[in-house]
């Protein structure tokens, strides 16, 4: 017996509704919307590196939905954007991953990395090493304040580092369970990205610089930073600096604590406090790998990234 195409049609429909419905729920697919009627049968278009457990049901037609364009004409025009229709539904699956605009260095760019790191999220980087690169952002008007960071993230291009850390932070559940945990991670690290601020210019000092700076950025470090997170921890009792699960916070004071020791390696003898929390951030899984020699964790930057950093930016 011949089954009559619209009970098929039905079937599919009714599977694929049902399937994306389980990856909506748990997946990282979200609805967009609802356009025009498609072309009679569902289809699945894909594009780039498309979830493998739906492009086992794609199609070989594809179809515009709402205005949309096909999966062959995203690709076409290299965008960024994942999606699959079914009938008159556009389902828009996020991009993928993270691209950070940078140089190969630190910067403005490396708690960007670690903040990725911690929550899980791989991404992928481009450097910055001639100012054709950079000119070309700036033409194509990527950069709003035309500075770099630069992170191309969930179909945005977002500029301003605190911007861009804030909503990772949000994104990935490591800003805290209300506003006020929120408000306390904000306070903590505007605090740890005064002390990191003046790793930030140390690069481009001269020899005679470097070494005045050296000696106040541990001074700094060891008689105002380091003492109000060590009474923060005593009075908060747990392991981290807010709630009792990792936040924005603790990774950037991991960070920065790490960039002091590097300056001077008994920098936490006085802090036993800050010296068990170093321990235990540092073996969570991720930000363990990522403390591994040939991870995306930068190291500390000497004269190329200088020399790269000023002829990009002609800071002559």
């Amino acid at each position: 017996m011949t089954v009559p195409h619209s009970v098929t049609q039905s079937v599919l429909y009714i599977y694929i509704y049902i399937y994306i419905y389980i990856y909506c729920t748990w997946g990282e697919i979200v609805t967009v919307g609802v356009g025009g009627p498609g072309d009679g049968y569902p289809v699945l278009g894909s594009v780039g590196d498309f979830p493998s457990r739906l492009v086992l049901h794609s199609f070989e037609r594809e179809t515009t939905v709402g205005g949309g364009l096909g999966a062959a004409e995203c690709a076409k025009q290299k965008r960024s954007v994942r999606w699959c229709a079914f009938g008159d539904k556009k389902v828009e699956v996020m991009p993928g991953k993270p691209k950070l605009y940078y140089f190969d260095g630190r910067g403005k760019m490396e708690s960007v990395r670690w903040l990725l790191t911690a929550a899980g999220v791989e991404f992928e980087e481009e450097f910055l090493k001639t100012r054709e690169q950079y000119e070309k952002l700036l033409k194509d008007g990527v950069l709003l304040f035309q500075q770099v960071p630069m992170v191309e993230i969930d179909g945005m291009k977002m500029v301003q580092t605190r911007a861009i850390l804030s909503y990772i932070a949000a994104k990935y559940n490591l800003y805290g369970k209300d506003l006020k945990e929120r408000a306390l991670i904000d306070m903590y690290v505007g605090g740890t990205d005064d002390l990191m601020a003046f790793f930030m210019r140390f690069p481009f000092l001269s020899a005679e610089e470097k070494e005045k700076e050296h000696a106040n950025i541990i001074q700094k470090a060891t008689s105002r930073y380091f003492p109000a997170y060590e009474k923060i921890l005593k009075h908060h009792g747990q392991d981290f600096l807010v709630g009792n699960r990792l936040s924005w916070a603790d990774v950037h004071l991991l960070e920065a604590i790490l960039m002091v020791e590097e300056k001077k390696s008994d920098a936490l003898s006085e802090f036993p406090r800050l010296q068990a929390f170093k321990a235990n951030i540092s073996s969570i899984p991720a930000i363990k790998k990522f403390l591994e020699p040939g991870s995306q964790r930068k190291p500390v930057s000497g004269d190329k990234y200088v020399e790269t950093v000023r002829r990009v930016l002609r800071m002559y």
